[in-house]
């Protein structure tokens, strides 16, 4: 997997964000080193040291040089859709031509996506090797799957080191659309890193109304888990977030 970051504050900032950054990509290229990581800056600095998978890419020409904010709005784009080209099937690039804020975006990005779900993962969340399949199999297994319901759990410095763990069943277990899918779910589809829900349903469910009030991601739940069931599943798929809290799958369809 190529994975790449907007990594200005990485190289600029001295505490916060910055200290955040680098702690993400240093944690995952020492947990994840099967991937490649690409960190787009337009100034590098000593505040980091590149491990072997890191690929530091920054303007070239003196007019990016110069323009920064330029260079961040379209040479990262030039550069996503040349990585899409080299890697064709596995990167589209898509950019807002403004800030839609968060549940206009949750609905561009369903209506801008194909297949039959959408899965969704934070900019700088894992998924766990293997959770595709496991996603793949449960939806095979059952019909009239809308929306999947995950378990996950917080660690310290590395995904193998959990503090605390979320699981919501102990088997497999289909919730029947309706009272009973909604009930449950709903408030559990707040966290949006491994959601994974019914494309053509959710889209059918667009809609600007609770904007501001809800999340969208629960708006569109509920409206999807009352037309289908959920599943859950014995083995399960672990996604770490960018917060540090990883994610571990369990199925509910909606």
């Amino acid at each position: 997997m190529i994975i790449g970051y907007e990594a200005k504050r990485l190289f600029q900032n001295l505490s916060g964000l910055g200290n955040y950054s680098r702690n993400t990509v240093n944690l995952l290229t020492r947990f994840y080193p099967w991937n490649s990581y690409l960190l787009f800056t337009p100034k590098r600095s000593e505040l980091f040291v590149p491990p072997e998978q890191v690929e530091i890419i920054s303007p070239v020409s003196k007019f990016s040089k110069r323009f920064g904010t330029h260079w961040r709005i379209f040479e990262i784009a030039k550069i996503a859709k040349e990585y899409g080209e080299r890697y064709p099937g596995t990167l589209k690039y898509i950019e807002n031509s403004e800030n839609l804020g968060y549940d206009a975006n949750i609905r561009n990005l369903v209506e801008k996506s194909a297949g039959r779900f959408c899965f969704f993962m934070g900019n700088d969340d894992l998924m766990c090797k293997g959770a595709l399949k496991v996603v793949a199999s449960a939806l095979s297994r059952h019909s009239n799957i809308g929306f999947v319901l995950k378990s996950y759990a917080w660690f310290d410095v590395a995904p193998t080191q959990i503090n605390q763990e979320v699981r919501y069943f102990s088997e497999e277990r289909v919730l029947k659309a309706g009272r009973e899918a909604i009930s449950f779910c709903f408030r559990r589809a707040g966290v949006i890193s491994g959601l994974i829900i019914h494309r053509d349903a959710s889209q059918n469910a667009s809609s600007s109304n609770y904007d501001g009030t809800l999340y969208y991601q629960m708006h569109i739940t509920a409206d999807v888990l009352s037309l289908g069931s959920s599943v859950k599943m014995k083995k399960r798929t672990q996604t770490p977030s960018t917060s540090l809290a990883a994610t571990r799958s369990r199925l509910s369809t909606g």
